[in-house]
């Protein structure tokens, strides 16, 4: 009979960690040496993505834009208590990212994001997203 392997699966404390793609793989039962790799990999790959900033690409038409050509720029909406927690992270030495709040916005959507930065980024960003242009 063959020995059928357990699935992986994925366990993150709250929705927030998958947001920042913090995973945790657990196996069932004691990996060998290849899903070690894997697990290596894969943890690797998150702790990367993690650490990297954002190029100036638009939160709202996904449009990629050069700051000195174009009148965008990064806006920084208020923050929740869990962004805050994150952006503690940034006081460390050696630890480098992009700030959670912040988001990229071009020329032509940067004026009425700017007049929403009271508002927590999601708040923002829905009704930017509802707006019509």
């Amino acid at each position: 009979m063959k020995k059928t392997v357990p699935q992986a699966r994925i366990y993150a404390k709250n929705s927030l960690d998958c947001s920042y793609n913090l995973l945790i793989l657990k196996l069932i039962y004691k990996p060998t040496l290849k899903q070690r790799i894997i697990q290596l990999t894969a943890y690797i790959y998150f702790q990367i993505k993690l650490l990297t900033m954002m190029p100036p690409i638009c939160a709202i038409c996904d449009k990629r834009f050069d700051l000195e050509k174009d009148n965008g720029g990064l806006v920084y909406f208020r923050l929740t208590p869990e962004q805050v927690k994150f952006n503690e992270r940034f006081k460390q030495p050696g630890f480098t990212g992009h700030p959670q709040g912040a988001h990229w916005f071009c020329g032509e959507h940067y004026a009425k994001a700017k007049t929403l930065e009271h508002l927590t980024d999601r708040e923002a960003l829905s009704l930017l997203n509802k707006a019509p242009d």
